[in-house]
């Protein structure tokens, strides 16, 4: 029923040959966490057997509800992917939706799972967030391609398209701390409402054009060095 009314879509893969359990699930309309595993299938199947002996006993071998393992289970893999070194947990902010907690795989590339969030190239948005240790992420090419305007900041152009929420250390990427996580899902909770007037204003661009004449020597030493700078050419 989830499947066909696309609420939920759902993908297990098992690859015996390399031994990987791999898990991924959409995320609904309503918010829900999207997760995306990538653990070794014989530590999932230890877990599995693990959580089907702890409910024979909570339950003494009585009848239980099927959803309860399933519960069980879900948060041993939960606490297993987060122990990944490969694996970045972030805040994905999207238009018209709640904020949500996401893992990325970062096994093959953390540049390409950090796009992929964003769907294209990604830029740091600097001083949107009061947050020294954390950074924002967005599509550099947002409002350029008009992507939906997302959400709203006091003094500052409003972000278009997703972005997403990183812990920062001023060198690299890392995962959100726990504190984090809550403050930021909180923070971003609810969806801004914009005004026609409003979306042009977060879509606006502004193109500056630089001649080679207004750079200083040290950003183009081979050209201030051999063109010499025209009278009447304006002051930076």
């Amino acid at each position: 029923v989830f499947d066909q009314s696309n609420e939920i879509s759902t993908y297990v893969t098992l690859d015996l040959d390399k031994n990987i359990y791999r898990y991924s699930e959409n995320v609904n309309r309503y918010g829900s966490f999207a997760k995306d595993y990538k653990l070794d299938l014989g530590k999932v199947i230890e877990v599995a057997k693990q959580t089907v002996e702890e409910c024979n006993v909570a339950y003494m071998n009585k009848p239980y509800e099927f959803t309860e393992l399933i519960k069980r289970t879900d948060k041993k893999l939960d606490s297993l992917n987060k122990q990944r070194d490969d694996i970045l947990r972030v805040v994905v902010v999207e238009p018209n939706k709640p904020a949500y907690e996401k893992l990325l795989d970062c096994s093959e590339s953390k540049l390409r799972a950090m796009q992929k969030v964003v769907d294209g190239y990604i830029e740091p948005l600097y001083d949107y967030l009061d947050d020294s240790k954390a950074l924002a992420w967005g599509n550099e090419e947002a409002r350029i391609c008009e992507m939906q305007p997302n959400r709203k900041f006091d003094g500052k152009q409003a972000i278009c398209g997703t972005f997403f929420i990183t812990g920062d250390n001023g060198e690299d990427s890392l995962s959100l701390t726990e504190s984090q996580v809550k403050k930021y899902l909180e923070m971003f909770k609810k969806p801004d409402r914009f005004t026609e007037r409003e979306i042009g204003e977060a879509l606006r661009c502004e193109v500056h054009f630089i001649s080679f004449e207004e750079l200083t020597p040290i950003q183009a030493p081979e050209r201030a060095a051999s063109k010499p700078k025209p009278k009447g050419s304006p002051k930076r």
